[in-house]
């Protein structure tokens, strides 16, 4: 017991000693802003005024956060005037300590969540007070910008409490910090020397925390830690920032050819980190690239000038837009936070299915190439990113059968060989969503299980296999596969792969083939295996779905309309009940769910259909 005691003390002892070495090190900085950045990118001709003043209703924004209003992930809390608490979770009732950021902890299942308060020290309402002060030539939106901020530097001392924890969330609010500097300076009300100070404690916390010492982990974080710190860098120039800039262009060249697969989707298969990442680049293009060349260290100039980065930026965007022209939504497929990085307007009505913002900032970005990843125009298949899709009169189609990187952040589903259906635009078959991390590891294993997706399953056994305590992560390597075929009779084909049941005795590799015609899907399901084994089919139905069993088919109707039928196998036995979902990050509710079961032999094919 004493050895554990005296580690225990040795362990905070090096770890104060660390953040003492730290203070000492930024009290000697003598870095100061670049006046000359900070005019260009607040220019009335430059980007970012000009995605500022597009938000239409900055002014309402700018009414409701002098109100002590603020968005919370896809909910608004109010303080009734005052600044949060920057350090509280208010709905579960919890306050994180203000000690030494390196000793602030946190356990799973205890209902608080470490993401409340580092949601609001983003500082991402700064964009909607600048944006309103950029549109109606008023200083009173970077004025009450400065009160907001000069409460959060006072509240929250340089390395102490759970706000200096997170190199991505350092990075995150060090964006908004710089935008507020940029307008600020503009208007004549910035104190540059304070502001640098500031900006500088989050240069060099991000660089401690993050790109110094990379991990065996590749995840979001890394790519948009990497991504801000270098306009971070561009803001307030030393020979040590520029150091540091040099490191973050090698780590984010890196990270987005890693990242960004070849046919453009991100490697956590995700649609919403996809998002996310690709907001944090395209933020930072549209800055540098219409930044003087001549004032940009030649490491950023070289990074916003790599052919093959921007080619892999335009095949992102591609996805995105080849899914919202699909389904009418970007779906939550994988784990989503509704996290933003820039939220230059609707901060209080953003969608977090909607990423059609992300076309208006890469439209600012200059010379930004075609996609080089070429697609068949009846069914666009991105096979390296295990999507494809389906548009027809009556319906839109996703077919999901996405990879699982063993050394990813562990943000994918168990949505395998699973797919996502909208018919004269009601959404119908839907992913559950993710509902929240860390506080409630049961709700979360529910949501990401395979159960709560549109999958076949063989004796009901999930083949992505979670351990109860973790957060994130899947236990074990899983393959999977996407293709598409042209039929005789001119119809579509998809066929996905998975082998998440080969963990298991007498199983194999599962198959699902969806033929697609303009009046009918056809699906074919099968495994490898033997014996006789119990099949069950899982659907799940958007909210605003009804669902009624007819005697060999489901009524499937949204508006009043039926939309579709759904034949199932004879013998078949279906139930519909309702299962656990989330249409927002910290939201829960229940929606419908259809089963269908019977018995397969092994390797047997099962076959299913919805009629338009």
């Amino acid at each position: 017991m004493k050895l554990k005691n005296l580690a225990a003390r040795l362990r905070v002892a090096e770890r104060t000693a660390e953040r003492a070495a730290s203070v000492l090190f930024c009290s000697r900085f003598s870095g100061d802003s670049d006046r000359e950045f900070l005019r260009a990118i607040s220019s009335d001709s430059s980007p970012l005024t000009l995605l500022l003043k597009s938000g239409e209703n900055s002014e309402e924004a700018f009414r409701k956060i002098s109100e002590g209003q603020y968005r919370l992930f896809f909910a608004e809390e109010d303080y009734s005037g005052g600044f949060p608490d920057w350090f509280s979770d208010r709905k579960a009732g919890y306050r994180f300590p203000v000690k030494w950021s390196s000793l602030v902890r946190w356990e799973s299942n205890r209902r608080y969540d470490c993401k409340v308060p580092w949601e609001l020290s983003r500082m991402q309402f700064i964009p909607s007070l600048v944006g309103y002060s950029v549109s109606s030539g008023t200083k009173d939106g970077l004025v009450q910008a400065e009160k907001i901020l000069n409460n959060w530097i006072s509240e929250n001392p340089w390395n102490r409490g759970i706000n200096w924890v997170s190199a991505m969330e350092i990075a995150l609010r060090g964006l908004n910090l710089l935008v507020y500097s940029a307008y600020a300076y503009r208007e004549g009300l910035a104190d540059l020397k304070k502001l640098s100070e500031v900006i500088w404690k989050h240069i060099h916390s991000i660089n401690a925390l993050e790109l110094a010492r990379p991990g065996n982990l590749r995840h979001n974080h890394i790519l948009v830690s990497s991504a801000l710190q270098i306009l971070l860098c561009c803001s307030v120039r030393s020979r040590v920032t520029d150091s540091y800039l040099k490191g973050a262009c090698c780590i984010l060249e890196e990270e987005i050819l890693h990242q960004f697969r070849p046919d453009g989707g991100h490697f956590e298969s995700s649609m919403n980190y996809h998002r996310f990442c690709l907001e944090a680049v395209l933020i930072l293009f549209l800055v540098l690239k219409n930044v003087p060349s001549e004032t940009l260290h030649p490491s950023a100039f070289s990074l916003i000038e790599n052919s093959d980065i921007l080619a892999r930026l335009s095949n992102a965007l591609q996805i995105t837009e080849i899914c919202m022209d699909t389904m009418g939504i970007i779906p939550s497929i994988g784990d989503s936070d509704d996290g933003r990085v820039f939220f230059y307007r609707d901060y209080f009505s953003w969608q977090p299915s909607d990423h059609r913002y992300l076309k208006e900032m890469a439209e600012q970005i200059p010379d930004l190439p075609e996609p080089s990843y070429r697609l068949s125009c009846t069914a666009p298949l991105f096979p390296h990113s295990g999507l494809g899709f389906y548009q027809g009169e009556k319906y839109g189609l996703c077919c999901c059968s996405t990879p699982v990187d063993i050394i990813a952040g562990g943000h994918a589903h168990s949505d395998k060989c699973s797919f996502l259906l909208q018919v004269r635009g009601h959404q119908v078959l839907t992913d559950p969503g993710t509902g929240c991390y860390t506080p409630d590891l049961k709700r979360r294993t529910v949501l990401r299980s395979a159960g709560s997706h549109n999958v076949f399953l063989i004796d009901g056994k999930d083949f992505m296999n979670y351990a109860p305590n973790r957060a994130f992560g899947p236990v074990g390597r899983i393959e999977t596969q996407i293709a598409s075929a042209q039929e005789q009779n001119s119809s579509i084909s998809f066929l996905m792969s998975h082998t998440g049941y080969s963990r298991y005795e007498s199983l194999g590799t599962v198959k699902r083939k969806i033929l697609c015609s303009e009046q009918e899907l056809l699906i074919e399901d099968s495994a490898e295996g033997n014996g006789t084994r119990e099949y069950s089919i899982h659907y799940t139905f958007a909210p605003e779905i009804t669902v009624e069993r007819k005697e060999k088919c489901l009524a499937v109707s949204g508006g009043s309309r039926v939309l579709c039928l759904i034949r199932f196998p004879e013998n078949a036995d279906v139930s519909i009940g309702e299962t656990l979902y989330s249409s927002a990050y910290g939201v829960f509710a229940t929606t419908l769910h259809a089963v269908v079961k019977g018995k397969v032999t092994l390797p047997g094919i099962v076959r299913h259909s919805f009629i338009f």
